[in-house]
């Protein structure tokens, strides 16, 4: 049975219960595992050598289920990139029932994930690891860290996955590229967002002033935290960073695999990335066009 598969780095929260609750009801099969505690800024860290326990949340099922669409909900104490890397390793098993995901989103996540924050995300590393495993692969995350409104984020991101995850095969190379895993998407919808998504490059975001010292005995010793930054956002043209703070949902192409790597998307790839003029060009299973050659 195809199905999405859904990870996090939050673990269970309001973000991935909205967005359970809108695929769920267009009846679409999930295949949930998610962090048992908070993952958070985890990239795509494994656990090495550590044994982990997978558990079935039968009682969170109960709740959400209101149809006869299949639903099964783990949890995982380990990381994000934990949890895509179990599904890859278990998906020819028996473990899953003959469930088989086609599909994967790894969100909502409480917080922004924009310009290079994604080397940080344990939401981004997720999904870039689903990705790598060759399922076509969504980051989601809604920039506001309260959670309040975070549905409207679930549901752009749950109205994105109908449209795609069981989609055939296509002969444009672009959407091809994202089916097989080469490319993924990042999305990043903002707390007051006024209904449009545009695509975006990534922008540029620094953080400063963000270490706190607290001296134990002088420089010998030191308490140090990295918190309450002072961020510095340069304003670029359609870039992540700038299209949020106008409020308009951002959703940029990225490559899965590292530059100089055999599986980097070939210029053809990236020039089509480059020379796309909307996210409707991509989205549209009509659009056939080789935009790289």
């Amino acid at each position: 049975m195809d199905c999405v598969f859904i990870t996090n780095d939050d673990g269970y929260n309001e973000g991935m219960e909205s967005l359970i609750n809108y695929l769920h009801n267009l009846q679409i099969p999930l295949l949930v595992i998610i962090p048992k505690i908070n993952k958070s800024a985890s990239s795509m860290s494994i656990s090495l050598r550590k044994q982990m326990r997978i558990s079935r949340k039968f009682e969170i099922e109960k709740k959400l289920k209101n149809n006869n669409s299949e639903l099964k909900i783990y949890t995982l104490d380990g990381t994000p990139t934990d949890c895509s890397l179990f599904l890859d390793f278990a998906k020819d098993s028996d473990f899953f029932g003959g469930m088989n995901p086609i599909f994967a989103i790894s969100g909502v996540n409480h917080g922004a994930n924009l310009s290079h924050d994604i080397l940080h995300s344990g939401t981004f590393g997720a999904a870039r690891q689903t990705s790598m495993n060759g399922l076509p692969s969504i980051a989601s995350s809604y920039c506001d860290y309260s959670g309040n409104g975070i549905r409207k984020a679930s549901k752009i991101t749950a109205e994105i996955c109908n449209l795609l995850w069981n989609k055939e095969s296509t002969s444009n190379k672009l959407l091809h590229s994202f089916f097989d895993g080469s490319i993924l998407l990042n999305l990043n919808v903002p707390s007051d967002f006024n209904g449009e998504l545009k695509l975006a490059s990534l922008g540029i975001r620094d953080y400063k002033n963000a270490l706190s010292l607290n001296s134990i005995d002088g420089y010998s010793e030191v308490d140090i935290k990295f918190q309450g930054p002072n961020i510095v956002e340069e304003e670029i043209q359609n870039t992540d960073v700038t299209l949020v703070g106008n409020r308009v949902a951002s959703i940029s192409l990225i490559p899965t695999w590292p530059f100089s790597h055999p599986r980097y998307p070939n210029e053809v790839i990236i020039n089509a990335i480059k020379k796309l003029d909307s996210i409707e060009e991509f989205f549209n299973p009509l659009f056939i066009q080789d935009n790289g050659e």
